[in-house]
């Protein structure tokens, strides 16, 4: 069941859904021409590793109507970008450093 729909920029729809007494975050693409660029988005995200940066796991992928969708954990938190507007810019620094390494 489709709790809430999230804001993201691509265009995408992005749902918290809730089954089994679980949530999740589907992601769908915006049409069909977008069904690559979201597919190698999934696959990027599935081999993410950091010790310092977190990223939900793929929990199923497939089409719904024509368009890709991948499912993910939810994680409940912070948006990195409110957070950043509150730390010292060494803070940030240090932030970007470990993200891009």
């Amino acid at each position: 069941m489709i709790e809430k729909e999230l804001i993201g920029h691509s265009g995408c729809k992005i749902y918290l859904i809730s089954e089994n007494n679980k949530l999740f975050v589907r992601k769908i693409a915006k049409d069909e021409n977008y069904n690559r660029r979201l597919r190698l988005q999934c696959q990027k995200q599935n081999s993410y590793e950091s010790k310092f940066a977190f990223t939900p796991k793929v929990l199923k992928e497939g089409t719904i109507e024509g368009h890709y969708y991948f499912d993910m954990q939810y994680i409940r938190g912070n948006v990195l970008s409110s957070s950043l507007a509150n730390f010292s810019s060494n803070r940030v620094n240090q932030i970007a450093d470990l993200l891009v390494n």
